[in-house]
């Protein structure tokens, strides 16, 4: 009996963490929470820093070559670029803090010096409503500069600095026939200015994402770089926008709303509450498996409680009964002391009366 709680608390937890493990094996690309918040900086490259044995059977791999990322997306790697594919992409950000996501299908490493990394994604967002797909420049900057300056209160409240938009690098220009869209803004933080390059290949399951943010004189070296790797990007046959079905799952954002969200970040299509950044897969089967074994714990304490309260009553009917056999058993002898004290008073009034008797005679 005492074993079952602890049975019962090692099968829940065993049951609570069997998820975190698999999310951390293979975490679903429909998961949005492995991106990150913001369009990832372009460094120079370093050197793999792990050369395990996964990252070796993922080795890099050099173009000119034709890749599949995925589902949805191909690359043809030109000619002098380097491609770190997904399954070594943590191995190689090493130590630096970066994280692969879910979104991740690796990473384009450029030709000759300076180089530079290019990440690329793909959010599995659905196909981007066709009414949408029209982005008015001016109406969009001023859309972004007014969402930014809601953002920058909550920047001020936590000590930050602010973030201005004051115009674009490159206005927003949509290609309806490719299903492309490629825009770039400035952007100054403090005394920091900086340019951000964003580019967006729709297709009927999400939308291929490709960000680089960096300083003006990096910018200028990396812009044709980044042309030429975005047009070597491409759609599987039949996962085009053009290809979608009626099936297909549509997407909640239109053009306006990506170049918005792709500038400022997550949180921007609802300025004034806390950034909304996405969970990670693995935090998330973390979270449910200390909820469940919260509550594996919960019922081992409430069994305990039960099997206490259990024993508790067994001992007090126990006393009860015994004490109602002792107040039995001193029922009966208060009987017999009575008794004894009944015979004695009778004993000692007869004696009175003989003595009296012998008196008067």
């Amino acid at each position: 009996m005492k074993s079952a709680p602890r049975i019962l608390a090692v099968t829940l937890a065993l049951a609570a963490w069997a998820p975190l493990l698999l999310a951390a094996e293979d975490a679903p690309p429909s998961a949005a929470a492995g991106a990150e918040a913001s369009a990832p900086a372009a460094t120079s490259a370093a050197a793999p820093q792990d050369e395990s044995p996964a990252a070796e059977a993922a080795p890099l791999v050099a173009g000119p070559v034709d890749l599949s990322l995925g589902t949805d997306v191909r690359l043809s790697l030109p000619e002098g670029w380097h491609w770190v594919p997904k399954e070594r992409l943590q191995s190689y950000f090493g130590n630096d803090g970066r994280r692969a996501g879910a979104w991740d299908l690796g990473l384009a490493l450029s030709p000759g010096q300076p180089l530079f990394e290019f990440r690329v994604q793909f959010e599995p967002i659905g196909a981007v409503p066709e009414a949408g797909l029209t982005v008015d420049p001016a109406a969009m900057l001023a859309k972004i500069q007014s969402a930014a300056a809601v953002m920058n209160r909550q920047r001020r409240e936590q000590g930050g600095f602010e973030l201005q938009i004051p115009g674009w690098s490159m206005e927003p220009a949509y290609d309806t026939a490719a299903q492309r869209l490629v825009w770039g803004e400035r952007r100054v933080s403090g005394a920091d200015e900086r340019r951000g390059w964003h580019a967006r290949l729709l297709g009927r399951a999400g939308v291929l994402k490709l960000d680089v943010e960096s300083a003006d004189d990096l910018m200028s070296l990396q812009t044709p770089l980044l042309q030429a790797l975005f047009s070597h990007l491409g759609l599987a046959e039949g996962r085009g926008l053009a290809e979608r079905q009626a099936s297909d799952r549509a997407a909640d954002l239109d053009l306006a709303a990506l170049v918005l969200e792709g500038t400022l970040g997550r949180g921007s299509l609802a300025p004034g509450g806390p950034p909304a950044q996405p969970l990670a897969p693995g935090l998330l089967a973390g979270l449910a498996a200390a909820g469940t074994l919260l509550l594996a714990w919960a019922v081992v304490a409430l069994l305990r409680f039960l099997r206490r309260r259990h024993h508790m009553q067994e001992v007090v009917a126990a006393e009860m009964e015994r004490l109602g056999k002792l107040e039995q058993q001193l029922g009966a002898h208060a009987d017999d002391v009575q008794e004894v004290t009944e015979d004695g008073n009778d004993a000692a009034a007869l004696e009175r009366d003989d003595t009296h008797g012998d008196g008067h005679a």
